[in-house]
């Protein structure tokens, strides 16, 4: 997974929030919350390293439901331009 810095996140998450309307994101949209939804109902079965795994998988999950419906989490104030 390669490193990413703030304002390229942000930006990221911008476009996200920006095209949630589209019917692809609205379709991915549709999907995480279903697949939130299997999550939940596997807590209970779950033990160890399986329930790590889910914990993990519902954490990025909720994340990017966020984005998709709350828009950026990151917030940049000011952006320094290099000037080289």
């Amino acid at each position: 997974m390669s490193e990413i810095n703030k304002p390229e996140q942000h930006d990221r998450e911008v476009q996200i929030f920006s095209s949630r309307h589209e019917p692809g994101v609205c379709a991915v949209w549709e999907w995480l919350r279903m697949r939130r939804a299997w999550c939940d109902r596997q807590w209970s079965q779950l033990a160890g390293d399986d329930l790590t795994r889910l914990q993990g998988e519902a954490q990025a999950i909720t994340s990017l439901l966020r984005v998709i419906e709350n828009g950026p989490r990151i917030k940049i104030t000011e952006r320094k331009i290099d000037h080289a």
